[in-house]
């Protein structure tokens, strides 16, 4: 150590003089305790070997003291030996040194410092430390946060300039020093985090690949054989890896990479190689997954004939976007009332900030069959679905998707219950429909776990108070088979249903009355058509007439009408429309309920509009000058067309015809890429030419223009009613299935058409009988028969009428099917 006598050698005898007493008065211990690095250990001290370092180390020669972290510090007071000759290399690599050091400059020693800290370090000493290179290793741009099965990329530059003593980089452009014999190792085990090693690179810095060997041993990644690299210059490595979906990698856990290297490099002149450099250690990334909380809201009451509003609220409380969440709502149903009867109507769906009110940039009101597939099931499933296609649909942290839709009770629902429905996210994403390997959450829809925020929720409506009576009229077109039915041709004949209720009183000799033309000017309908096909028992229909009004084209008049309490009266009445009618044109009939003194008590509701009393309206739209399309999607197997199992591709085949009479512009195609697939890169044709993909996907995702082979201009279809397939445009792409799809999987996909006028129009699987139904086809792992069944029937059915139901089972395995049962 250095002291204030600066002349002669005085200072020399001082130390001595201080040495020879140190040991005449030390203990035996103490004396033994000072050990030479070189002498005693040959010149490395390894924690992992001394874990229990001694009290006093004296540097006798080049020096290596590593693996003594925070958890086993390096305790140890360490001096320079003697008057050296030449100067040392003391290295501490991973070292958490606590201890003192007494250092001499001008003996030239040097000391380099690596993946450790120190403190308590004398300016003598510190002046000792070279800088070191080291690794700018950096998780990707911006991100915090990483997901289950969504590749990312991991990026060093490689060298920058490292300071030790304050632990601060000092030139982020490269280092002064050429480096050579270069050997990285980056430990995915080692990141507290269970990663898959997918790819990686390396380039100098201005994107021209750097030669170089990589190896992979379990996740241990080694990058040698680089060649010198020049003082200033700088290469880069990326390596791009994903979180597997297993039981270590929880939502909310840290983790961190560490590049580690060794190099070469003159030192103060002199060559040392196999230098320990400052790892390049990640900023924390943290496991994220989505979590949409479900809740469902309505009205606490409802009546008969009045529209009851309800919300479902998915929050997103999950650390990572949710994606294409899908949502069901089951709606009651049973022998004493429900609302299952009538189709729910969507007010509004969009995703909003936390607070359910303020938007979301990029993200406004969400369009049915564009942003979003609707479905709904009626009796016996009652089941309302929905499922986010599109960006404007993701769920972004703390965000909610609130989807408003209002509905009515059912005819029969009887005084003194109470209906509950329950609501939840059924399935979601962590990434976009792009991302094959994303993963894929479930959920479970039973009582709605009240109480709990899960992804489901249920909903009580009370009816211990429904009062007064239910009128309701609604209309079919028999021509057209439509009903409920909103357009007719002229000539079409008609069927009016009117229904009226009592709920918790009884009603008497009250009469129903209804001119058919009364409320259009002129006449709409053709005189002597009228003819009553149902009315109650016992009541007067004497004043019926199919030529009575005051335009002599029709009256219903029946009389002497009584209902007890909760009792129903059904009137049905057919009538033919007049031709011509003026396209346009909004026919209209309402029908009155009279009390005995001749009052009226209410007028009829069409259920199908919002109101409390609207007439029932048929807009004429008779057979006009338009487009009409015939889509059809089929699906085969490229291993073997009799069966698909796990990881088989999958060959979808959409045929497009214009069978309208008019020529059609601006059609695209979208279709998205099945769940439990994934896209093969470049299948997509268009009439056997390739269509590129676009950004990795195929076009059809985001919709392609589409044109038949007679045309070759993009999104134009001719008009073709014939068999001529020319004018037929025939579309295919190709999906892998997931390799560890379970057996029994659904795979079910649809293509839908836009253009001149048609929105959405989805494609039909010609062969099941079921119109306008997605194609679906199911994973076999086993050689044997696979059954498919597909159930169809009347959309409604009226009391005494017949319906008609079909059962339709399909055997999609590769064996034969033998001895089904049936049960419905």
């Amino acid at each position: 150590m250095r002291n204030n006598v600066s002349r002669g050698y005085s200072w020399i005898g001082i130390l001595l003089f201080a040495f020879v007493m140190s040991l005449l008065t030390a203990t035996p211990s103490e004396a033994q305790s000072s050990l030479g690095c070189v002498a005693d250990f040959g010149g490395v001290i390894d924690g992992n070997v001394v874990p229990v370092p001694p009290s006093h180390i004296d540097i006798d020669g080049n020096c290596i003291i590593r693996n003594y972290p925070a958890s086993n510090p390096f305790t140890s007071n360490i001096s320079f030996f003697g008057n050296n000759p030449t100067s040392w290399l003391t290295i501490f690599d991973n070292v958490v040194f606590t201890g003192n050091m007494s250092c001499n400059k001008s003996q030239g020693n040097i000391i380099w410092f690596t993946n450790g800290s120190t403190n308590a370090l004398k300016p003598d000493c510190q002046n000792l430390f070279v800088p070191t290179e080291k690794i700018n290793k950096q998780n990707p741009a911006g991100q915090t946060r990483a997901m289950i099965g969504v590749p990312f990329t991991y990026k060093m530059t490689i060298p920058v300039v490292f300071d030790p003593i304050s632990g601060t980089v000092t030139n982020a452009n490269g280092s002064p020093n050429d480096l050579t014999n270069i050997t990285i190792t980056d430990d995915l085990n080692a990141t507290g985090a269970d990663l898959t090693f997918l790819s990686q690179k390396a380039y100098w810095l201005n994107g021209t690949p750097i030669p170089y060997t990589f190896n992979n041993v379990g996740g241990v990644l080694t990058f040698s054989s680089f060649p010198v690299i020049p003082a200033g210059q700088q290469f880069v490595i990326e390596v791009t890896v994903v979180l597997n979906d297993t039981p270590a990698n929880v939502p909310g856990k840290q983790f961190i990479n560490t590049g580690k290297w060794q190099f070469g490099r003159l030192i103060s002149g002199t060559f040392h190689d196999a230098l320990p450099g400052e790892s390049g250690v990640t900023p924390p990334m943290t496991i994220a997954g989505p979590g949409p909380v479900v809740r469902k809201s309505g009205p606490a009451t409802m009546n008969l004939g009045q529209w009851g509003n309800f919300s479902i609220d998915a929050q997103n409380t999950g650390t990572s976007d949710v994606w294409n969440v899908s949502l069901r709502d089951l709606l009651p149903h049973g022998a004493t009332g429900g609302m299952c009867d009538l189709t729910p109507a969507i007010l509004s769906a969009q995703v909003f900030a936390a607070d359910g009110v303020t938007a979301v940039a990029g993200k406004g009101p969400l369009s049915a069959g564009s942003d979003y597939s609707l479905n709904y099931s009626a009796a016996p499933n009652c089941q309302l679905d929905m499922t986010m296609l599109t960006a404007a649909g993701r769920i972004g942290p703390n965000e909610r998707l609130i989807v408003r839709y209002r509905t009515q009770l059912d005819a029969n629902t009887q005084n003194g219950i109470t209906l509950t429905n329950v609501a939840g996210a059924i399935q979601w994403f962590n990434a976009d429909s792009s991302v094959s390997s994303r993963k894929t959450y479930t959920g479970t829809l039973t009582d709605g776990t009240p109480g709990v925020l899960d992804n489901q929720d249920a909903f009580t409506v009370s009816l211990a108070a429904l009062s007064g009576y239910l009128f309701n009229k609604s209309v079919a077109d028999l021509t057209s088979g439509a009903n409920p039915a909103t357009t007719a041709a002229p000539g079409d004949k008609l069927r009016y249903t009117l229904r009226f209720r009592t709920t918790g009183q009884a009603l008497s000799n009250f009469s129903i009355f209804d001119e058919l033309d009364a409320l259009n000017s002129p006449a709409d309908f053709a005189p002597g058509t009228l003819t009553l096909v149902t009315s109650p028992a016992g009541a007067d229909i004497s004043a019926t007439s199919s030529t009575g009004g005051s335009k002599g084209t029709g009256v219903i008049d029946i009389r002497n009408l009584s209902l007890p309490a909760t009792g129903e009266a059904l009137i049905q009445f057919d009538i033919t429309l007049k031709s011509p009618i003026t396209n346009g044109t909004v026919v209209t009939n309402q029908s009155t309920l009279r009390l005995s003194d001749g009052t009226t008590l209410m007028l009829s509701d069409d259920p199908n509009v919002g109101g409390t009393a609207d007439p029932t309206r048929v807009t004429i739209a008779a057979a006009t000058t338009a487009p009409a399309f015939r889509v059809q999607k089929i699906s085969t197997y490229l291993r073997d067309p009799n069966a698909l199992v796990p990881g088989d591709t999958l060959r979808y085949t959409i045929t497009v015809k214009n069978i309208g009479n008019a020529d059609a512009v601006n059609m695209v195609l979208r279709d998205a890429v099945p769940a439990n697939t994934a896209y093969v890169a470049g299948s997509t044709t268009l009439n056997g030419a390739a269509v590129a993909d676009v950004a990795g996907a195929s076009a059809l995702v985001n919709g392609m223009a589409i044109n038949s082979p007679a045309n070759p201009t993009p999104g134009t279809m001719p008009a073709d009613a014939s068999s001529n397939p020319a004018n037929v445009a025939t579309i295919t792409f190709n999906v892998v299935v997931n390799p560890n799809v379970a057996n029994g999987t659904a795979i079910s996909n649809q293509g839908f058409v836009n253009g001149s006028g048609i929105v959405n129009q989805p494609s039909d699987d010609p062969r099941t009988p079921v119109p306008n139904d997605p194609t679906i086809d199911v994973v076999s792992s086993l050689a044997g028969p696979v059954l498919v069944v597909r159930k169809s029937g009347p959309a409604t059915m009226n009391l005494g009428q017949w319906g008609n139901f079909s059962i339709d089972v399909q055997n999609t395995g590769p064996s034969d099917a033998w001895n089904a049962t049936l049960r419905d």
